[in-house]
């Protein structure tokens, strides 16, 4: 049970979907970057829908990145409840073990 833990758990890491999503959460905040850039350049020229739809953008930016660290710390805080799991099991294992030498 306990290598079967260690396997999925490898298999997850495996995966990298931290690193991941990271990655994403990098490009869009390059991309809100510009956004500003463009948001300030309508707001010099006047230009009221440009600004309104580059601030709408930016909210839709804000909220990606908000939900893929939310997703990022529940992956982390998963890996987290699978290495209290394996320690459990490990511990219980060893237990027995003891139990049945004194036997």
């Amino acid at each position: 049970m306990v290598k079967d833990l260690k396997q999925i758990k490898a298999s997850i890491e495996t995966a990298d979907i931290s690193n991941k999503i990271q990655a994403v959460i990098d490009y869009v905040c390059a991309e809100q970057e510009g956004l500003e850039e463009l948001r300030d350049y309508y707001r010099e020229n006047n230009q009221v829908v440009g600004e309104k739809r580059t601030n709408d953008n930016m909210k839709s930016n804000f909220i990606i990145v908000s939900t893929l660290l939310s997703v990022i710390r529940d992956y982390e805080s998963e890996l987290n409840d699978i290495d209290i799991v394996i320690e459990k099991a490990s511990s219980d294992m060893n237990s027995l073990a003891t139990k049945s030498d004194n036997a």
